[in-house]
């Protein structure tokens, strides 16, 4: 990596999570320096409804909420899932309204929340393509926020933790991608 490319990392922070487990649910920020623009889109597995599964069962999907209301250690689906599935397991929670798919996503939940546990994990892995959800583009950015020298932004609430990842880019290192 470029001396110019090396200096725009330090400027620059990509999407994350920031409800990690043993925070609170609140996140401080105070910006310093060069102004930048903050901003937030909701997290691909309920964007999407699905997420990505390792063989292992585990989730592939980047951030701290792996466990879902319900699920237990050990719980995890079970790796004989069908192999057309290429991964995708349903998320097994009622979506939220304005994602893709919403209506169609709502009524498999609704089909399959009162399913026992077994069942159900075996619904969750055929779902993904018998709705058609794909899990492969980034979801968009819903809020920029634009941020001075000395502004502070508050973030509060348990469901902005769980829901949305932020990112943060300095107006500096945009100018410098120009230029790039």
């Amino acid at each position: 990596m470029g001396q110019n490319e090396d200096w725009l990392e330090a400027y620059k922070q990509q999407f994350h999570d920031d409800g990690e487990n043993g925070l609170g649910p609140t996140v401080a920020t105070f910006s310093l320096g060069a102004p930048a623009v903050m901003t937030f889109r909701m997290k691909a597995k309920y964007w999407c409804g699905a997420r990505q599964r390792s063989k292992n069962g585990k989730d592939d999907d980047d951030d701290h909420d792996s466990h879902h209301e319900g699920e237990e250690d050990g719980d995890a689906p079970s790796s004989k899932k069908p192999q057309t599935q290429k991964g995708l397991f349903f998320l097994p929670e009622a979506p939220l309204p304005n994602t893709p798919l919403y209506e169609a996503r709502k009524a498999a939940w609704e089909s399959i929340k009162d399913l026992p546990k077994k069942e159900m994990e075996a619904r969750c892995w055929e779902l993904p393509a018998e709705l058609g959800i794909q899990h492969k583009r980034a979801p968009p950015v819903l809020i920029s926020v634009y941020l001075a020298h000395g502004d502070k932004v508050i973030m509060h609430g348990e469901d902005l933790q769980k829901y949305f990842e932020v990112s943060c880019l300095t107006v500096l290192s945009l100018f410098v991608l120009m230029l790039l």
